[in-house]
């Protein structure tokens, strides 16, 4: 048996064990940290007020990551478009303008810094030119993995329903068509009698180059820059030409327009054109006027009356207004 000295030593110290396990631990406060200090923590940042000493903590947002909550998981979020993941994502704040007219094609401007340039799947095809030019691109747009060097207004093509990957080695001032496929998959099946497919197309492995991209892109930002948001007739119009000249540089011949319209389907579209001039008529308004498709019409249309249907357009309006003046 032990001696009673020895016991109460044994049930002092058990007591003082008891005592610590059941006094929570003191952490340091917040305050008394050093405010030069910045600590990552999940994702979000400790910023220290050097006044106050007091630490604000700001979450990470969710929609900057590209991800969104599922049941139980984190899944990548979903864009309807590129205007939107654009508009939305981690590459918001370098946005300059956008332009989507009517949801056939919207232009895009940005100037975003050197780095990672990727973006998810989305149901569209997007041309990029790189305005200024001495980038070092490397990626997968859709067509396998390349690396060159960007001239000035080069152009490089994105595959619709693809998440690519793109480095570039500097920041830069980018200019973008993209093409909902929806809005353009007939009219790219009238232009090919259905024998070509931009899913399935092989010119996403760099750099294009082609004269007449360079100068319907030139003409379409300078006609915005003093009109706005181009009209529909226009979007369509340059639409067709563009992705005509993609079909071709994809190895895909379009067959040449051969004779005008008929005098009937000539007489009223010229009789819309006039009776909706203050209208934002559209090409495919004129093209069932003359029951042809968007694409065969606007290049018949320019062999009948020796103007592309806008430019044409354009000059009944000048004419308009010089009559209301004459007459004032």
């Amino acid at each position: 048996m032990l001696p009673v000295m020895v016991w109460r030593r044994f049930l002092g110290c058990l007591s003082k064990i008891t005592a610590r396990l059941a006094t929570p631990k003191q952490m340091p406060r917040r305050d008394e940290r050093s405010p030069s200090v910045k600590l990552a923590e999940v994702g979000g940042v400790r910023r220290y007020d050097t006044t106050r000493l007091q630490c604000e903590y700001r979450a990470p947002r969710l929609e900057d990551s590209g991800y969104c909550l599922g049941d139980d998981t984190m899944t990548p979020r979903t864009f309807a478009s590129f205007p939107q993941w654009y508009s939305e994502g981690k590459l918001s704040g370098y946005l300059r303008s956008l332009k989507s007219p009517g949801g056939l094609l919207s232009m895009l401007e940005a100037a975003p810094p050197a780095g990672d340039m990727s973006h998810p799947s989305v149901p569209d095809l997007v041309l990029y030119q790189d305005v200024l030019g001495g980038n070092r691109v490397s990626g997968d747009m859709g067509g396998g993995q390349f690396d060159v060097s960007s001239g000035v207004q080069s152009f490089f093509l994105s595959a619709p329903n693809f998440a690519n990957r793109i480095m570039l080695n500097r920041s830069h001032q980018v200019r973008s068509l993209s093409f909902p496929m929806a809005q353009w998959r007939d009219v790219i099946d009238e232009a090919t009698d259905g024998g070509f497919s931009f899913e399935r197309a092989a010119i996403y492995g760099g750099t294009l180059s082609s004269p007449l991209l360079q100068t319907t892109f030139r003409s379409l930002w300078a006609i915005c820059d003093q009109e706005g948001a181009p009209s529909r007739l226009l979007a369509r119009a340059a639409g067709c030409e563009i992705l005509a000249e993609l079909c071709q540089l994809g190895g895909q011949p379009i067959a040449v327009a051969r004779g005008g319209l008929a005098p009937w389907a000539k007489r009223r579209c010229l009789d819309m054109m006039r009776a909706r001039l203050a209208e934002d008529i559209g090409l495919d308004d004129l093209a069932n006027e003359a029951r042809l498709s968007p694409f065969h019409f606007a290049r018949m249309f320019k062999q009948t009356v020796g103007l592309p249907p806008r430019a044409y357009l354009t000059q009944l309006r000048v004419e308009r207004a010089c009559e209301l003046l004459e007459s004032t």
